[in-house]
């Protein structure tokens, strides 16, 4: 793509992202993206370090309260990151194999569950969202609440 195109597609995209969210009403505000900016493992992909830089400033701006992503093949959920919760779901029964057992987990984790197939439910109403984590069989294994 080039330097100068993939400058110029970022800025158009970053320009789309804050009207978009900065021109709804909705009382919760959720992204969702394939590759996440924070990582169970950062295997120097430099996305990572470009979402961080390009769209993570635009949803804390904006008041998004929950990213979604996946890529890791993992369950993972940050902390709150300038008002935002980044959660990575595993996605099926694929292994992942970007985490390897005894790797170091991120300081910004709060939950990190590998090997371990999950769903969620989410659960939305005026006052709250509400993201239930379950393992199949329908054992829940995180939760994490948003209140006005």
């Amino acid at each position: 793509m080039g330097r100068k195109k993939w400058n110029a597609m970022v800025k158009s995209v970053n320009a789309w992202l804050k009207k978009d969210l900065n021109g709804t009403d909705a009382k919760w505000k959720i992204a969702y993206m394939h590759h996440p900016a924070y990582p169970a493992v950062d295997d120097g992909n430099p996305i990572y370090k470009r979402i961080r830089a390009n769209w993570s400033p635009v949803f804390a701006s904006s008041g998004v309260e929950l990213a979604l992503c996946g890529h890791q093949h993992l369950y993972m959920r940050t902390k709150s990151i300038n008002g935002v919760t980044y959660m990575m779901a595993d996605s099926g029964y694929k292994p992942t194999h970007y985490y390897k057992k005894g790797d170091p987990v991120p300081s910004y984790a709060v939950k990190f569950l590998t090997y371990q197939n999950t769903y969620e439910i989410y659960n939305v109403s005026a006052d709250e969202l509400k993201v239930t984590v379950y393992r199949p069989g329908g054992k829940a294994v995180d939760q994490v609440k948003f209140t006005e």
